[in-house]
């Protein structure tokens, strides 16, 4: 008893402790005041409650402006770059509670174990792509937190079969759509993982309902524009019409980025994917990653197949996209810590048989 006492208040404290001494880590390395380019806009609109570039960011400018009220440190330039370092932190976290999670299905002996997870969020965590962008004001480590969160949440209906859990993911589906499109690109992996988990929720009318409440509710922060756009100080003053919303919330004027190259780039568009991988993690940490494919495949079926959809997907936009491709990869890097982490669990139960 006492040992089952003192093993859950190390899962309860493990988190925490990752989260501030991540978010520490962080917010030491912030940038201390405005950013050249893109981050001064992330700065500057929540506060003075404008509209920004296409997609508009509706969820991210409302939660800068909630967090530039409450955390009054410094200047508002400098508190906007600590929410980066906030919402980073919370990457890496989101990252061990879903290898925790798993490893109750690939692991049964360590199912508690706070140490393997630990281990890969923290490789997270050192990964340049998501430090750089923990530094300084940006939304693009928003839509890899809620994709983080996407992931956690479904990964831990499947382990509990509770639905609290899966309409905690409605919500945050409906947060991602008002954010930025790209948060959307897991859905195919979503959908084929929910049908997958549960084939009879088609057959569930009442259950739907609540989901697509949940989901309209996620969708909430889309009314900023309309009801900002006509005396926005900065920013389209025309989404009141359906024709300007969606126009400039779906970023229709930056499609020409998208799918830029052929089926005949792909080769090389894998060996600058590889050259990218392997500045986030160090050689052995990359050595992990077979092992954890092949042991999520054996021992956490659906889960690999979440996974392996949500990687394909996003990579298979990425690389073939000439904008933000660093930032856009934020969401399958996060994803890779946690086939890391599967393998480390591997290799942990080959040391200990």
């Amino acid at each position: 008893m006492r040992r089952s006492t003192h093993r859950d208040w190390l899962t309860r404290a493990v988190p925490i402790a990752l989260w501030v001494g991540v978010f520490a880590l962080y917010a030491s390395t912030a940038a201390p005041g405005t950013v050249f380019g893109d981050p001064s806009e992330y700065q500057f609109i929540p506060a003075i409650g404008g509209i920004a570039h296409p997609p508009g960011y509706a969820f991210y400018t409302l939660l800068a402006k909630l967090w530039q009220t409450l955390v009054p440190l410094g200047s508002v330039a400098f508190r906007t770059n600590l929410l980066a370092s906030a919402v980073g932190a919370g990457v890496v976290t989101a990252v061990y509670f879903i290898v925790l999670d798993l490893g109750q299905a690939i692991s049964d002996q360590r199912a508690g174990n706070p140490l393997i997870p630990l281990f890969s969020a923290l490789a997270l965590a050192a990964a340049p792509d998501l430090w750089q962008h923990a530094a300084h004001a940006n939304a693009h480590i928003v839509s890899a937190a809620l994709a983080m969160c996407h992931l956690a949440l479904l990964v831990r209906w499947w382990r509990t079969g509770k639905t609290g859990w899966l309409a905690g993911f409605a919500v945050t589906l409906g947060l991602a759509a008002s954010h930025h499109p790209v948060t959307l690109m897991g859905a195919p992996a979503y959908a084929v993982f929910i049908l997958v988990v549960r084939p009879r929720i088609l057959r569930e009318w009442r259950m739907l309902l609540v989901l697509l409440g949940c989901l309209l509710v996620g969708l909430l922060p889309f009314l900023y524009f309309p009801l900002r756009s006509p005396s926005a100080p900065f920013g389209p003053t025309d989404m009141r019409t359906w024709e300007g919303f969606i126009g400039h919330a779906t970023a229709r004027g930056l499609r020409v980025n998208l799918f830029h190259f052929g089926l005949a780039d792909q080769p090389d568009r894998l060996v600058v994917f590889a050259s990218l991988l392997a500045l986030q993690f160090a050689g052995p940490t990359l050595c992990l990653l077979p092992f954890g494919a092949a042991r999520l495949a054996r021992r956490a079926a659906k889960p690999a197949l979440l996974l392996g959809i949500f990687l394909f997907v996003h990579l298979a936009f990425t690389m073939n996209t000439v904008q933000d491709v660093m930032a856009y990869l934020l969401l399958p890097f996060s994803a890779l810590a946690i086939v890391v982490g599967a393998g480390a669990h591997m290799v942990v139960s080959c040391l200990a048989s």
